[in-house]
């Protein structure tokens, strides 16, 4: 069973709550006046710009006539926005928007992500992710401190890849990145290794490698794909990474456009035992 995740909670009850009072053709204003509440508050919490109290639902589900069943399914959804998320104990260690991708991380049921610079962060090895996070330090005035603790964040996020039952995960990555040394030639050698051997252990696992020179390679840096299965209020989400944070786009037009640049990408990049010969033979260039 997945565990309770109180990102992917919070945001399928917003999307339920705009979608019960959107078609009762309710203001939220209106709303709001007879609930006795300031002007804004039901739109905060339809957007998720406020965490919702289970109290406050209930009250909402009174007013908009909300019993059996559904009411119950949307009374779980609260009281799972009240746990505390694992991930909170980095809370400081954060750039905008990585907490968030990280939620999204814990509790999709499919993942899809290119990586053109590094290998992906659920798949390096220790060594690997000390020496890239360690790299940002001189322009993100990272402390020293600091690089262990997101060491230890990354591993604790490896354990979706153990999730009962897990996500399917297709990582796609482009060749340069087998070349682009990080933290020397041994932790390079023990990276390359360890992907190839995750790419075959791992029946949740796909690597794919996107060979050099390929014409669908698109002008694109990194960015994630989040599905849940179709869940009520829970369309696909795209998460992009660069420098100082995430950014997400949330919309459905969003999700089938970059599907759509993956899928191409996909097509032309090589199978898994192809993928996995080459990462091998990259590894041995590092001996």
């Amino acid at each position: 069973m997945v565990p309770v995740n109180p990102l992917v909670q919070a945001t399928q009850l917003s999307a339920e709550l705009l979608r019960i009072r959107s078609e009762r053709r309710l203001k939220a204003s209106a709303v709001a006046e007879a609930l006795g509440w300031s002007g804004s508050k039901v739109s905060r919490y339809e957007t998720h710009k406020t965490g919702v109290t289970v109290g406050d639902v209930e009250r909402l589900l009174d007013y908009y006539d909300v019993h059996g069943a559904e009411r119950a399914r949307l009374l779980t959804l609260a009281h799972g926005t009240q746990i505390k998320a694992w991930w909170e104990d980095y809370d400081g260690d954060f750039l905008p928007g990585q907490a968030e991708m990280i939620g999204f991380e814990q509790g999709a049921e499919t993942i899809q992500a290119w990586q053109p610079d590094t290998i992906p962060d659920l798949l390096q090895t220790d060594g690997y992710a000390e020496a890239v996070i360690a790299s940002y330090a001189d322009v993100a005035s990272l402390p020293p401190v600091a690089v262990p603790r997101l060491v230890r964040l990354r591993q604790h996020r490896k354990r979706v890849l153990n999730r009962k039952p897990a996500p399917a995960i297709t990582m796609l990555i482009d060749e340069a990145v087998l070349h682009r040394p990080a933290g020397g030639n041994e932790v390079m050698r023990q990276q390359l290794e360890r992907l190839a051997g995750w790419g075959e252990e791992l029946g949740c696992l796909t690597v794919r490698v996107l060979p050099h020179g390929s014409p669908a390679r698109l002008a694109s840096g990194p960015f994630t794909v989040f599905g849940f299965g179709g869940a009520p209020g829970l369309p696909d989400v795209v998460s992009i990474e660069h420098m100082r944070g995430v950014e997400f786009c949330r919309s459905e037009e969003d999700a089938w456009f970059y599907l759509l640049a993956f899928g191409r990408m996909a097509a032309a990049a090589l199978d898994t035992r192809a993928s996995r010969s080459l990462i091998l033979k990259a590894a041995r260039e590092y001996d």
